[in-house]
């Protein structure tokens, strides 16, 4: 028998074989345009539409495909996964239960993507890199690999994050801000729209920059502070410290609720903002930078 009609035999056999399964189970799949290997597997009341590729593959109860996604060997979905049209995840890529894949979205191999995570529409990830549970990722996010964002992270969209960045659990980043390679950003820090940050800087925890800041390399930002001007190369910025007073007062990201008001609030509300240029109350521990070009 010719090779090519053995190639067919066997296609037919795999696709009678998911035919049954599919009825047992529930599920809604396309087959005319499947193209899977005989390791595929898959749970109950899965959604696959057209033209979709699958390598080695588990999908768990309840995952949707839209059309036109291809995944690589080794790659799992697990329950109520949804995978967008147009998508191309790698191999070895976990997606855990609840996430959810924009479309025309492209994922590297040994990617993790958590619990409830959602990806906007036509984000690249790296290899390597890992979303943990909760994250949430805009439209048209670049990220590199061995990327590693916290649990409850918020990343705007259009914003780039090179290789080797670590984002700790619930920070917040506005739209089209650039992460450079190996930056760590703290815990609870809240970062405005387009705010870049020099490579291998480290910014701590429960920590605010204004929009449009400019943060240069190797910088070290201590935590519970608030930064409204740029910051040059290797600068290091103490703990518990303000940056320009006279911009603070027009953050508008700062946790201000009333109800649970954290450090950097508690200091804002302290300091006389209607007279920058004096000393700040007594009973704040704030440092304050203003620049030499200041004017109040």
């Amino acid at each position: 028998m010719p090779f090519g009609l053995t190639t067919k035999f066997k296609k037919s056999l795999l696709h009678s074989s998911i035919k049954n399964q599919m009825k047992r189970q529930n599920c809604d799949i396309d087959l005319d345009t499947l193209s899977c290997t005989s390791n595929f597997n898959f749970s109950n009341r899965v959604t696959i539409k057209s033209n979709n590729k699958f390598g080695d593959c588990y999908l768990g109860n309840n995952v949707y495909s839209g059309e036109n996604n291809s995944f690589g060997n080794a790659t799992q979905l697990h329950d109520y996964v949804r995978v967008e049209e147009n998508c191309n995840i790698g191999v070895n890529v976990n997606i855990q239960r609840g996430a959810k894949i924009g479309s025309g979205c492209k994922i590297g191999d040994d990617v993790s993507i958590e619990e409830n995570t959602k990806i906007g529409a036509h984000t690249t990830i790296g290899n390597k890199s890992v979303l943990q549970d909760n994250v949430t990722i805009g439209d048209d996010v670049q990220i590199g690999n061995d990327v590693t964002i916290g649990g409850g992270a918020t990343i705007g969209g259009s914003s780039v994050l090179e290789n080797n960045a670590h984002l700790y659990p619930n920070t917040k980043l506005s739209t089209k801000c650039v992460i450079e390679e190996s930056v760590k950003i703290g815990e609870n820090t809240t970062i405005g729209n387009k705010v870049t940050i020099g490579k291998g800087t480290q910014i701590g925890e429960d920590t605010a920059i204004e929009n449009y800041i400019f943060i240069g390399k190797d910088v070290k930002v201590g935590k519970n502070c608030a930064i409204a001007e740029n910051i040059p190369d290797g600068f290091d910025i103490p703990d518990n410290t303000l940056v320009n007073l006279k911009w603070i007062s027009n953050i508008d990201f700062l946790p201000l609720d009333s109800s649970k008001p954290s450090k950097i609030a508690e200091i804002i509300n302290n300091l006389n903002i209607d007279k920058p240029q004096e000393t700040p109350a007594q009973n704040s521990d704030k440092k304050v930078i203003i620049p030499t070009n200041y004017r109040p």
